[in-house]
């Protein structure tokens, strides 16, 4: 019997609207409650929400479209550069939302203008800069290492630590968790191979304002429900899962929360009550039932599909209803 039923009470129905926030703004869970990856610098909101792009979404847009750049790599690459913060001037000499060095890149800037503190001089800048890395190299992930200048002639990404604290590959990854967030995927070899991992959250995303229907597995049923979407889409990525959250919980490999990466697997106990469903998995002494599985997407958003009546969709892991009934990460091997 599947396992899989409604959660708890939540606004359903609200796709379109969950999808133009998402298209406008990068969430990014602040301390330790869900421990999910780092991703750089951010600009915090009194209720330790980092919105970022919002302010400057017209301008990403614009410059994107100018640069053919997609607009998700330029507020993706802003995100990890600056979280937003227009004035910053790092101890090395970048300066503004995208971090240009006047040294490096003083043919962009005299372009687009010569103040690099103003917004949309500095975007445009910055778009330009990675239209320019992504025509060298012809894939985003070694074009946003050269963008940070942890590339070398032979097209390695760095292994070392730059002036930020992080590896050129560390740096990618975060640029890549900002992009998965806003349902852009950038593959590429930084992952270590996760590419399943990947493609499975690729192709869940296209998923998302389908219905949830409880036992669901498949556009065929109608819909999924949490497990079914998690079974079709790493199916569609060439991997086999068994059929439960419960199961799936059991065959997935427990990772440590700062390992976690986008298409990996978030598991849930007791979303819906203790016993409510027969096969559930018991993980302690004290009735701790795995119920819900989602799909980590990157940001601190999870792709699923909640329960009866909603759609699939992204939700942000920092709500309290989720931290109180994590019960862990999944690899699929």
């Amino acid at each position: 019997m599947l396992i899989e039923r409604s959660h708890r009470p939540e606004m359903g129905g609200r796709t379109v609207i969950v999808a133009l926030l998402i298209a406008m703004i990068a969430i990014v869970p602040v301390g330790p409650a869900i421990a999910a990856p780092s991703t750089g610098p951010v600009a915090l909101a009194p209720n330790g929400i980092a919105v970022i792009l919002g302010q400057w979404s017209e301008l990403i847009q614009e410059a994107a479209s100018d640069s053919g750049v997609p607009w998700q790599v330029v507020a993706a690459t802003l995100v990890v550069e600056s979280g937003g913060k227009p004035d910053v001037t790092s101890p090395t000499g970048a300066v503004g939302l995208m971090q240009i060095r006047p040294e490096h890149w003083q043919a962009y800037v005299n372009v687009f203008g010569t103040e690099l503190k103003d917004p949309w001089t500095n975007i445009r800048t910055g778009a330009a800069v990675l239209a320019d890395t992504y025509a060298t190299w012809g894939n985003w992930e070694q074009a946003i290492a050269a963008y940070a200048g942890a590339i070398d002639e032979t097209g390695a990404i760095s292994s070392s630590v730059g002036d930020d604290g992080r590896t050129g590959v560390q740096y990618v990854d975060a640029v890549r968790n900002q992009a998965a967030s806003l349902s852009y995927f950038i593959p590429g070899s930084s992952q270590n191979g996760l590419q399943g991992a990947d493609q499975a959250l690729r192709v869940a995303m296209t998923t998302i304002g389908t219905p949830y229907i409880w036992g669901g597995a498949s556009y065929a049923d109608g819909g999924f429900d949490c497990s079914g979407l998690v079974l079709w889409a790493y199916n569609q990525a060439g991997a086999s899962l068994p059929r439960t959250a419960a199961e799936q919980f059991d065959a997935t490999l427990r990772i440590d929360p700062l390992s976690v990466k986008p298409g990996d697997l978030i598991f849930f106990v007791n979303t819906y009550g203790v016993g409510a469903a027969d096969g559930a998995r018991i993980t302690t002494t004290e009735q701790r039932v795995v119920t819900h599985v989602g799909i980590y997407a990157g940001n601190g958003m999870m792709l699923h599909a909640p329960q009866e009546g909603d759609y699939v969709r992204l939700t942000a892991l920092n709500q309290t209803f989720w931290r109180t009934h994590l019960a862990g990460y999944g690899r699929v091997q």
